[in-house]
């Protein structure tokens, strides 16, 4: 399926007799996957997968933003696929270190000096590829700023520690060893 309707595509397949698997060679350059999607339709359907349900993505958004109609399942596999291989490529860590100049935590009072942390968890609700309710699953957000919020910084993933770590990491490279206090904004449950 293109961005432009559904199309046949004839290619090489070769078969390998030592270790008796297959292989089409022109899949691989030409960005072709077992999900059927081209590599022009593919990043629409996982944005599209990212914004709704995978129902909703493929029957309603696809449909309005590229008049293209697909069932739930490709979606839901084009939406997985791009998340593990975002996760394959930054060894597990979405969020880059940041660069720059260190923030000002200057109040603006110009009474002291105050930067704020805080760390939450959510319950996201999953949903199976035909539809079907999932587990939920917790993602925990981070986030710093600065007493004027000019500078605001959010670090998220699946998995507390590792959030916490790149949350350290994000305060280090911003620059919270200089401000006068650290304020941490916390709900009580693992403040």
């Amino acid at each position: 399926m293109t961005l432009t309707g559904h199309v046949e595509f004839t290619r090489a397949y070769y078969h390998c007799r030592d270790c008796a698997r297959g292989h089409y060679p022109a899949d691989e350059p030409l960005g072709l996957r077992d999900d059927r999607l081209s590599p022009t339709l593919r990043p629409l359907a996982t944005l599209a997968g990212t914004l709704a349900s995978f129902t909703d993505a493929a029957d309603d958004i696809l449909r309005r933003f590229a008049g293209i109609r697909l069932s739930a399942g490709p979606v839901w596999a084009a939406t997985e696929r791009a998340g593990a291989d975002l996760l394959a490529d930054t060894d597990g860590v979405i969020l880059p270190m940041p660069t720059g100049n260190p923030w000002d935590f200057t109040r603006p009072d110009g009474n002291g000096s105050v930067g704020y942390v805080g760390l939450d968890a959510f319950s996201v609700p999953m949903q199976q590829p035909d539809a079907r309710k999932a587990e939920w699953r917790m993602m925990y957000v981070g986030v710093l700023y600065t007493p004027d919020k000019e500078h605001t910084e959010y670090v998220s993933g699946w998995d507390l520690d590792e959030v916490a770590a790149r949350l350290r990491r994000v305060a280090v490279a911003r620059g919270f060893g200089r401000a006068g206090r650290v304020v941490a904004v916390m709900d009580g449950g693992n403040g």
